[in-house]
């Protein structure tokens, strides 16, 4: 990925927030140099190897399903981004742009068959999406369904062996103008505006 160093973001606990907070990512290996894709909500367990450890699941008929073992792999997190109007600097000697997140972490997949290691990935997912849902769905609700939905699906483990960020946030121009484009974007109906407002002050934070 084309990293310029003022947007070059290496900090891990940044970057595991946002692919925490945007935990659907994409998913491409490429054997036999033919790329294959799947969208995927990951969980980052944070404390599991040198960079964290990304662990998913999948449709045994997915034909990537049978592809995936050993294979290098580039999983990547897309986090909030908008549109950026050069009438929202207080300079106005400026450009269009798009302020965005992207996150690029490689490693080798494994897959999990036994069911002890597969139920567990399935809970973890539920209950990090479920948790604030009224009546959550569980796993252990139902045993029998279990024993179905196991026979049907895949676990994913890759541990990460380098992980790129990229926080493009206006952090190339002076802090006034990132001020005013933060004031801009707080305003605008978009929650994605807003989630990227609220990066670019979290980075003008660490700044001071």
């Amino acid at each position: 990925m084309y990293i310029p160093k003022a947007f070059e973001e290496k900090d891990k606990s940044t970057l595991f927030e946002v692919m925490n907070d945007y935990n659907f990512a994409t998913l491409i290996t490429w054997p036999d140099n033919l790329p294959i894709v799947s969208h995927l909500p990951f969980l980052i367990e944070t404390n599991k190897g040198k960079n964290g450890t990304l662990i998913a699941h999948l449709a045994k008929t997915n034909p990537h399903a049978k592809l995936l073992e050993q294979q290098q792999s580039l999983i990547i997190f897309q986090g909030p981004h908008s549109y950026i109007s050069p009438n929202w600097y207080k300079n106005k000697n400026a450009v269009p742009t798009w302020n965005y997140a992207a996150i690029h972490c490689y490693g080798v997949a494994h897959m999990i068959n036994n069911k002890k290691h597969l139920l567990s990935i399935v809970e973890k997912l539920a209950n990090k999406h479920e948790k604030n849902i009224e009546n959550p769905w569980s796993a252990k609700l139902n045993p029998e369904k279990n024993e179905k939905l196991l026979k049907a699906i895949v676990g994913i483990e890759i541990p990460i062996d380098h992980i790129e960020g990229k926080f493009k946030f206006n952090q190339n121009m002076p802090s006034e103008d990132q001020e005013h484009v933060i004031s801009t974007l707080s305003k605008l109906p978009s929650n994605h505006a807003q989630n990227v407002a609220k990066i670019m002050k979290k980075n003008l934070q660490r700044k001071r």
